[in-house]
């Protein structure tokens, strides 16, 4: 199957209206980027850009650490100013310092897991490092993430209690009683663990198209070597149908999301099976969400894409449109820019009407853990949260 790849020229006509600290950021994520960017670097100084401004916007989209090994390799090292790269390697260390300690927590919890007989596949956050970027210090992360099957959920809360971890007073008292909530996933802490333990016994929320269940995922389930120790973790197939589920959810409002999907492609490229995507009944209500996701890793990252895949995302309307609004609100701040992006992003990208007022439905009334955390309530006045719901929405 040919593989599409982007032209240099296509590259400069898609970045000419970008802001020079928006193009030198994408120049340090594409493919091969040490070799190009002290041209890169170059262009930056006579555009005029601003190294303040783009370290910040480096760093809100959790891209400081990769741009840090990039910039400081190769030629391009000796055209940054002496303070940018100070800076730079400062964060690096730091994050690698971090994501050590996470990742050394994690293959813990597995351990722990394990020996008292839960299933578990741990996913995203060190496990992405490795397999997308070759480093734990190359992907910034503060959580772990972790899958476990429902019916091993209330055993599994008891152990990780015992162990130390604790979730907010209102987040225990709805997850021991679930209720009206809408529960995936909830997040617990531990005194001295620099992060978060996001536990999910699901991979999306039910109004959210995301069909595969956790025994599906746990089947296809695959070893990835993180610190010397095989990890369990999703396939390659699902995993690239959870990162662009998970993007479009969010409204694909982090660029590091892009980045891991484009490290994805590159990885794995033919040998995943988007064709074979399409036989699975997640098909209908997540295909827009792999095209879009497709094609803002291609044109934006140069990510190498299966040629009828291109064209088929290319002749979207839908994912054509988006993609240029999500593109616009990847370089230019605004809460409120995001917000619109975080609602209408999976909006479009839901196919059929009923499921949308399914999901504007569910996001905006049902009451979920957050809620619960907001007013902790007794359990007699749980139906109450419908009415907390909307409320904490407006406020938030």
């Amino acid at each position: 199957m040919p593989i599409l790849t982007s032209s240099s020229g296509h590259r400069r006509r898609r970045s000419a209206a970008l802001a020079p600290e928006a193009r030198l950021l994408l120049s340090c994520l594409r493919p091969g980027a040490a070799g190009r960017l002290a041209q890169a670097v170059a262009r930056f100084s006579r555009a005029r850009g601003s190294w303040e401004r783009f370290l910040k916007l480096a760093h809100r989209h959790a891209l400081a650490s990769l741009v840090a090994a990039e910039l400081n390799a190769g030629d391009a090292r000796v055209a940054l100013p002496v303070e940018i790269g100070a800076a730079l390697r400062s964060h690096f260390h730091a994050t690698a310092l971090n994501n050590q300690r996470l990742a050394r927590e994690l293959l813990r919890l597995l351990e722990l897991c394990a020996a008292h007989g839960f299933a578990v596949l741990a996913f995203k956050g060190p496990l992405s490092a490795v397999e997308l970027y070759g480093s734990l210090a190359l992907r910034e992360f503060e959580d772990l993430d972790i899958l476990v099957g429902d019916g091993d959920l209330p055993a599994l809360l008891k152990l990780l209690k015992a162990d130390g971890y604790s979730a907010a007073p209102g987040l225990s008292a709805a997850l021991g009683r679930r209720g009206p909530f809408q529960l995936s996933q909830a997040p617990f802490r531990k005194a001295g663990v620099p992060g978060v333990l996001d536990l999910h016994w699901e991979l999306a929320p039910h109004y959210f198209p995301f069909a595969p269940a956790p025994a599906e995922l746990f089947a296809r389930a695959r070893a990835l070597a993180l610190e010397g120790r095989a990890v369990p973790t999703l396939a390659p197939d699902d995993l690239l149908l959870f990162v662009s589920i998970h993007g479009a959810k969010h409204g694909w409002t982090s660029l590091s999301w892009i980045c891991d999907l484009a490290r994805l492609w590159q990885r794995h490229g033919e040998r995943l099976d988007w064709r074979g995507l399409s036989g699975g009944a997640h098909w209908p209500g997540t295909r827009r969400m792999v095209f879009l996701g497709a094609m803002l890793a291609h044109r934006l990252l140069g990510a190498p894409l299966p040629g009828p895949l291109y064209l088929a995302a290319r002749a979207d309307p839908v994912a054509i449109f988006l993609y240029g609004a999500i593109k616009y609100g990847l370089f230019h701040s605004g809460r409120r820019l995001r917000l619109a992006l975080t609602w209408l992003v999976p909006l479009c990208l839901i196919l059929h009407m009923g499921a949308r007022v399914h999901y504007l439905a569910g996001r905006a009334l049902v009451p979920t853990l957050e809620d619960a955390a907001f007013v902790p309530l007794p359990q007699r006045l749980s139906t109450l949260y419908y009415l907390i719901r909307p409320v904490r929405r407006l406020l938030a």
